[in-house]
């Protein structure tokens, strides 16, 4: 009796040791500062901390590329100046001078559900402290590259996306990608503070959404390279056996590519 009982829990042990951890699913609420609790659905809200040039004077530019079905949209710089900028088909580059290095907020309205795809890189003329895509709910498209970037990035309304592009974000440590989606290419790379649970959840969001919808695509989480053809080994994170094992499955059964390839 006693041995069939040891065998009996050194059974249930090994059962519980390979149960797949549980991907803990966050709240946008529990995202303070990208939440709909601070900033209104009617807004692209975006704040930005400006940054003397290497020429040390002013001006300090601050620009984002936005693109999509006909709209128009104004832009409130956050330093007393307004404009009005048409948005369509074409990336649409909106740029603003200011005079001081300091924080802004930028809010953007008007057909802002007209916007597609969004885009700024930086290269440390600014840093974005924050942005709020809620509003955003036809967004298939984000690139926000090389620059200081916001603890986290809520894109947990944004159905419709498909690319998202995120090299050499310093600082964000938290990615919420919508359970329900269409992403069929994410890029993810470079020094960013991505945890293993967070790559644990961001994959999981997109290997659940191919079983559901099955289609190729591109996922690239590596941290020591930038584009698709630079050899990478080292990933993000990193990812837990279990993910591994999701990214696997991409590669081999859907045919994506996946970086760094899984052997």
């Amino acid at each position: 009796m006693k041995r069939f009982l040891i065998l009996f829990f050194a059974a249930f042990a090994l059962t519980q040791c390979s149960t797949e951890p549980e991907v803990v699913p966050v709240s946008p609420e529990e995202d303070m500062k990208t939440s709909a609790t601070l900033y209104a659905d009617q807004f692209l809200t975006i704040n930005v901390t400006t940054r003397i040039s290497d020429f040390g004077e002013p001006p300090l530019p601050v620009y984002f590329f936005l693109s999509g079905t006909p709209g128009e949209v104004k832009v409130n710089w956050g330093d007393g100046s307004t404009s009005r900028e048409v948005i369509g088909p074409d990336r649409t580059r909106i740029e603003h001078d200011y005079d001081e290095e300091k924080s802004y907020t930028i809010q953007i309205s008007g057909d802002i559900k007209a916007i597609t795809s969004f885009g700024t890189t930086s290269y440390s003329y600014y840093d974005v402290n924050s942005v709020h895509f809620g509003g955003l709910v036809n967004l298939q498209s984000i690139e926000m590259n090389f620059l200081q970037s916001p603890d986290v990035i809520n894109l947990s309304r944004n159905r419709e996306l498909r690319y998202i592009s995120l090299m050499g974000m310093y600082g964000t440590k938290d990615l919420l990608l919508p359970s329900t989606n269409k992403i069929n290419y994410l890029r993810i790379t470079g020094a960013t503070g991505l945890p293993t649970a967070v790559i644990d959840r961001v994959i999981a969001r997109v290997y659940d959404s191919v079983l559901k919808s099955p289609r190729t695509g591109l996922i690239n989480v590596s941290a020591d390279g930038f584009w698709e053809d630079e050899p990478s080994v080292v990933f993000l994170g990193p990812p837990s056996s279990w993910s591994i094992n999701k990214l696997r499955t991409l590669q081999n059964k859907y045919q994506w590519t996946v970086t760094p390839k899984i052997q």
